[in-house]
């Protein structure tokens, strides 16, 4: 089978070989059509209706694709989300796209003026639809400025702050770092409920859930860090032997346990880890956390443990909890 080099999505000037496995049958249907769906739009400045350059935009499919054919399945890897950045005059593309329904939305950019992710623009799109002069328009972001302390009042510089919308968790959230005289300038992601966190060297996490202020104002907040409690966990295969491999995560009551990318990449690496003793003889430093009661989740392949009710006294400085997986 010879396909067009645009058929496939391999860089110019470069060919693809795709190898087919067809069934021994007196006669077998390989659907080759590839969906053609495409959308093209701007970002703009809500207020100045000016084209705002490198805004993120998302793009995410509301459910699994329909098609059918080999090419439409190998060209959807994606997960049914997608993210680009906006060109020269704010404009952005999304192409070989199936039909059905889709939401779209943006941040702004990276650099310069701090804006608020636009609200989550629904469309249904038709087979081999495009879809043009689509338009997303950015308001300016909530902001807070304050200052970061340690438990003596003491400033802390470098103190890296988070705000995520909670009613938006597939919104990216907003980012700053503190001076040197503990100050800080944050932006949130939109009107409503952030949840903002402050990590930092030798602290631990800090999080406050604070509402917006209005579009384009600013309200203060100050945050405190406390040094907590440094926690490891020495985990132990069925033979009673440490192993490596193992993802281990405390997450506070009524919490959800952290599932992050970094976490998933090394609970995958476990299933391919040999065991026995490893580089770490299977310890893992956590982190620090506030003194209460915690969630002790600790996963190695296809084994699973879960410690609850596991109590953090304040006073302590360091702790070691061990998990034995069955």
């Amino acid at each position: 089978v010879r396909l067009a080099p645009e058929s496939l999505p391999v860089p110019s000037g470069r060919s693809a070989r795709l190898w087919i496995a067809l069934p021994d049958v007196p006669d077998y249907l390989l659907d080759l059509c590839r969906p053609e769906g495409r959308l093209k739009g701007r970002v703009l400045d809500a207020q100045t209706a000016a084209p705002l350059v490198q805004a993120t935009v998302s793009l995410a499919a509301r459910r699994s694709s329909s098609s059918t054919g080999i090419l439409a399945r190998f060209l959807d890897r994606s997960g049914g989300s997608w993210t680009t950045e906006t060109a020269a005059e704010g404009s952005f593309r999304f192409e070989r796209l199936s039909e059905g329904p889709y939401e779209l939305w943006a941040n702004g950019p990276a650099v310069g003026r701090a804006y608020s992710a636009s609200p989550n623009t629904g469309l249904d799109l038709g087979l081999d639809e495009l879809r043009e002069n689509l338009e997303l328009q950015l308001e300016p972001a909530p902001r807070w400025s304050g200052v970061v302390k340690d438990e003596s009042e003491r400033a802390l510089e470098g103190v890296r702050l988070s705000a995520q919308l909670l009613a938006r968790p597939e919104v990216a959230p907003m980012s700053a770092v503190s001076d040197a005289t503990g100050h800080f300038d944050l932006a949130g992601a939109g009107p409503g409920k952030h949840l903002v966190s402050a990590t930092a060297e030798g602290f631990a996490r800090s999080t406050l859930e604070v509402e917006a202020p209005a579009a384009g104002t600013s309200s203060e907040l100050e945050l405190h860090m406390e040094r907590g409690i440094l926690v490891h966990v020495l985990v132990f295969g069925p033979d009673g032997q440490p192993i490596d491999g193992a993802v281990a995560s405390l997450s506070r009551e009524g919490d959800v346990a952290d599932d992050s990318a970094g976490n998933f990449d090394r609970l995958m690496r476990g299933f391919f880890a040999s065991g026995g003793q490893g580089e770490a003889a299977g310890r893992h430093e956590l982190g620090r956390f506030t003194a209460g009661r915690y969630r002790l989740e600790v996963r190695h392949g296809f084994s699973r443990q879960v410690q609850e009710q596991v109590e953090l006294l304040a006073g302590e400085d360091e702790i070691e909890l061990h998990v034995r997986l069955d």
